[in-house]
């Protein structure tokens, strides 16, 4: 677990909306409603994309057989992929700055949490029990955040 003075967010985030995105559908649906809660309220919104390096070997699809990508070409991939599901969200019109740091995605959203306004996550993310109402990491930052936290649902 990582202590929250190791993570840092350039720029710092300082009341706004913290939007927890992790790749997966659950995610971007809490994405756009983040973005679209900004547009409303005429707050800044901060999307954070936490990774770790088997996470992204899985995403990118190649799996060990097509090798293991450098540290470099990984978050690369991770700010690409982000910036791209961002792009579809309509962000014109609202002040959105992203954070992709490599680290636990709980202990990143809980460090993003303590000096937000509002954290607004997926209600199921990347892990593997399919049958859970609620992820892992949405719960934890239910039971730990000390501000507001929306758990966004997939549309279906």
């Amino acid at each position: 677990m990582a202590r929250s003075e190791d993570i840092s967010f350039d720029p710092p985030i300082s009341g706004g909306i913290v939007a927890g995105h992790d790749g997966s559908a659950a995610a971007h649906e809490a994405m756009r409603w983040a973005v679209q809660q900004g547009r409303l309220g005429g707050q800044v919104v901060h999307v954070v994309r936490a990774w770790v390096l088997s996470g992204v070997i899985r995403d990118m699809g190649g799996g060990l057989s097509a090798g293991v990508p450098s540290f470099d070409e990984a978050g690369a991939w991770v700010e690409d992929q982000l910036h791209r599901a961002l792009a579809t969200c309509e962000p014109e019109g609202v002040q959105v700055h992203t954070h992709v740091i490599h680290e636990a995605s709980t202990d990143v959203i809980l460090t993003a949490a303590a000096t937000a306004d509002l954290v607004v996550l997926g209600n199921r993310g990347r892990g593997g029990f399919a049958g859970a109402i609620i992820g892992s990491v949405a719960e934890n930052v239910v039971r730990h955040a000390p501000c507001t936290v929306v758990v966004v649902r997939k549309k279906i």
